[in-house]
Parts: C-alpha cells; structure tokens; sequence
C-alpha cells in the first residue's frame, strides 16, 4: 500500500512539473515571478476535465478563472505538449499592437505570461474512450475579458448613481452624460436604443465592439470613429463598475454604467 501511495505521489508530480515547468520558463524569459502550484485551482481544472470525459469538446468551463484548454487526438499528449502548443502562439502575439496578428490565436500565450497572474492548478484526462486527450490549466488572478486586466466588481454606489442617471433621463431619452467632461471622478457609458427590447448585453456589446476603431499605436480612435466607450471598459486601472437600465416615457430604452477609478485620461494608454 505504501508502495502504491508514493507511486500515485511521485506521478501526480511528475504531471505537475510537467504543466508548471514549461509555462514558468516561458515566464522566466520576460523576468516574470513563476506561477505557484493551486491545490484549488487544481481541482476546478480536475472537475471540468472530468465533464469533457465523453466528449473531448474543446469548450471552456465559462467558469471564475483564467482558462487554457487542450485536446489531442490519440492518448498519447503530455503536458508539456499543450504547453508548447499555448506557448507557441507567442509568434502570433504582436507586442506593439497588444492583440494578435491577424486571424492568429494568441490567448493561450498571453495568459500564460500575464505578469499579474500568481496561481496556477491543471488537469489532464484519457476521453472519449480513449480516442483522445483533454488538458486544461486555470489562472488566478484571471484576467478581465480579451484585454489582460483584473476583473472588475460591482459596486452599490455606482449603482444607485448611475439609477439616478437614468431615472433623469426617464421623460426624454437623451444620450447625454451626467457631468462634463473632466468635471466629475467617475468614468461613465451611456447607451439608448429606440424600443423597449435592448438589454444590457446589447450595449455592451456596442462599447465592446468599438475595439475595431482603436488605434493601440497612435492611442487614438480612427477618424470618424468612437472608441471611447472601450477603452473604459478595459482601462488597466478601473476596478468597479455600477449599471442600471429604464425603460423611458417614450417606450425607449436607456443604460449607462458607472466606473471608478475612471479611465481614458488623456495622453495615457488604456492597457
């Protein structure tokens, strides 16, 4: 029995070295602090493995952590594999943009080396009957959203401001901000949408898709364009954000989201 014990441990080690070493080198080449061990982490990653068991499908758990996941078909991939894999992906990774170049993946890559994550805890497991390997690695701290930044907490005073906000745009509709710009320390977005069906995952879709008109480069919006709306939401030093959402007089609708500390300060890069 003793025997089988140190066996199960030297292996189950032997499967951790094999996940930590290679990102923590990967790490050591930008002088980054290396990842630690997560027994927690650890076993979030064995609990969803275990869900892909049967069928091996490539999806993410959507769960409170960073997240890479691997499959291979065969039973034959190692962790060091899908880490040379995520790894790999540095070549698609374009330092002076921030973003990936083209239609390439770098994700997994930028996870790996994100300088504030501290913990890491991963899993492998035999699927589908053995026609395949699932592996997959969760990060804590995670990062907020395509963008690499802590994620941000709600925050009740936020809230009952931005309530107020849209409570006073109730009788007209007009999407207009609460204060001058410059006037008041809060970061603010604000939406409207003819009809009384738009939701709040609609506008932040709309803030969010203003990526596409961001110049990391210049800092700048392309001309003709807003991008103002997505550099708050991913700006390096938000922290909170309060929302609300009315349906106006005019059977409109009207949200607007309040963010501290604010961001878009000019002369400053969101990230």
């Amino acid at each position: 029995m003793q025997a089988y014990t140190n066996y199960y441990k030297n292996n189950n080690n032997n499967l951790i070295q094999q996940f930590l070493a290679p990102q923590n080198a990967a790490r050591s080449m930008l002088r980054l602090k290396p990842l630690v061990w997560d027994k927690k982490l650890e076993n979030y990653a064995k609990w969803y493995a275990n869900q892909r068991r049967y069928d091996c499908e490539l999806q993410h758990s959507n769960g409170p952590y960073g997240e890479n996941i691997f499959w291979g078909g065969g039973d034959g991939w190692s962790p060091i594999q899908a880490v040379a894999a995520w790894v790999g992906e540095r070549r698609s990774y374009n330092y002076g943009y921030n973003s990936c170049s083209g239609e390439q993946e770098c994700g997994h890559y930028t996870q790996i080396v994100w300088r504030e994550t501290r913990r890491i805890g991963c899993a492998k497991v035999t699927c589908y009957n053995g026609l395949g390997v699932f592996m997959t690695c969760n990060y804590d701290p995670p990062v907020r959203a395509t963008k690499m930044e802590l994620p941000l907490t709600w925050d009740s005073n936020l809230e009952n401001y931005a309530k107020w906000w849209a409570n006073s745009r109730r009788e007209d509709c007009r999407l207009i901000h609460s204060f001058e710009e410059g006037y008041f320390k809060l970061g603010e977005n604000i939406y409207w949408g003819s009809g009384n069906t738009w939701t709040p995952t609609d506008a932040v879709n709309a803030w969010a898709d203003e990526k596409k008109y961001y110049d990391y480069v210049s800092n700048s919006c392309v001309e003709g364009q807003l991008c103002g709306h997505y550099t708050q939401i991913v700006w390096k030093s938000t922290r909170k954000v309060g929302c609300a959402r009315v349906i106006c007089d005019s059977g409109d609708v009207f949200m607007t989201c309040n963010y501290f500390p604010p961001g878009n300060y000019i002369g400053e890069k969101p990230y």
